[in-house]
């Protein structure tokens, strides 16, 4: 590793390496130091970690994995029953006194993981058995089933690896058990798997759903975000109007996805604004990192037309669309929308009813702390 460390993978640099370790040995060793870049920004101290690129890409970005580890309180002994190349296995490390419990079937990654952990000193025992064919020493556990079938992502249940049906009949039975799954999934399926469903937001984008069961967990869905642990409940939204307010308001993703709309209208004094519910308006000035705040510059008809000529109204030209619930490809209209001068603005496209909606904004940037 340290003869290929701040090598570019030329053809030379790897003769070079390859002259005093062996050709598969060079290979390896600028494989990781490949793979260590990638994972800058997802892993912490990615020099220490040993990696494939299939595990670097399903592994669970650092900042969530501390958001699974800090579900299980202190004192429960954990286990991660698909480690993968550890990500969510050195977060239970941290987090919680040993022993941590690590189960991964492909003996390669487990050579990977556990050097890793041994990279960073952390007592782990490791298992290369499968997780549902031993006795389950330990009060709680984390799984992400394998959710793809040669080499395609699925959203078919059956087809997960470990399967989740056959999981969750001894996860009820642990204190706390939990699940990540794809937020894609439907409520049914999610909810039919545990007691508590969150969608976990992290950087605007809803990353995951977790699905939560045993004995100390309550039933409930909840938005997350993972960047700071605030929670939406899942609430109705019941109030909706044609006309918009002075300012328009994007929720995350995650409270979107878990129903809390009416959660934060209700919080906010909002309303909802176009179907299926995505867009809540209302004053201006309300600051939540749950919603991104557009000032209303002028409300159009779809209609490529009348809103060209607004826009030269207005003295703006358009630098993104968003739609929802409308037909329509963001990307194209954006195309068949394109002014070269102009002050910049955006287009939120709804559906209301049998027509569409569309709203010229403009971004209001958060108030710095």
């Amino acid at each position: 590793m340290e003869l290929a460390q701040g090598l570019s993978p030329t053809p030379k640099n790897i003769n070079r390496v390859a002259n005093e370790v062996g050709a598969e040995n060079a290979r390896w060793a600028f494989t990781q130091w490949r793979l260590r870049a990638k994972a800058v920004g997802k892993l912490p101290e990615p020099e220490k970690w040993f990696l494939d690129e299939d595990g670097l890409q399903m592994a669970s970005h650092q900042a969530l994995a501390d958001y699974h580890a800090r579900l299980f309180r202190p004192g429960l002994r954990v286990a991660d029953l698909t480690t993968g190349i550890g990500s969510d296995l050195f977060a239970l490390a941290r987090f919680h006194r040993p022993p941590v419990y690590g189960f991964e079937i492909d003996p390669a990654r487990f050579e990977l993981v556990t050097a890793t952990m041994e990279a960073f000193n952390l007592k782990v025992e490791l298992s290369p058995d499968p997780c549902l064919s031993v006795g389950w020493e330990f009060d709680a556990a984390f799984v992400d089933p394998a959710r793809r079938t040669a080499g395609r992502r699925t959203l078919n249940i059956e087809d997960f690896q470990p399967n989740p049906n056959r999981l969750v009949e001894r996860l009820n039975r642990l204190a706390v058990g939990v699940m990540k799954l794809s937020p894609m999934l439907s409520d049914y399926d999610l909810e039919r798997l545990g007691r508590m469903v969150e969608f976990v937001s992290y950087g605007w984008e809803c990353r995951e759903a977790l699905v939560l069961s045993g004995t100390e967990v309550p039933t409930g869905r909840w938005a997350v975000r993972a960047e700071d642990g605030t929670r939406l409940e899942a609430k109705p939204l019941h109030q909706m109007v044609n006309e918009v307010g002075p300012s328009l308001y994007e929720p995350d993703p995650a409270a979107i996805r878990a129903h809390a709309l009416g959660t934060l209208a209700e919080r906010h004094s909002l309303a909802g604004w176009g179907e299926p519910a995505g867009y809540l308006t209302g004053e201006s000035g309300i600051e939540t990192p749950w919603l991104r705040e557009f000032k209303v510059l002028a409300v159009e008809k779809f209609d490529r037309k009348a809103l060209m000529a607004q826009l030269r109204r207005l003295g703006r030209r358009l630098v993104s669309v968003k739609t929802r619930g409308v037909d329509a490809d963001p990307i194209e209209v954006l195309k068949r929308m394109k002014l070269e001068q102009g002050i910049p603005a955006e287009l939120i496209v709804v559906r209301q009813g049998a027509r569409s909606t569309s709203a010229i904004v403009e971004r209001v940037p958060p108030t710095q702390a």
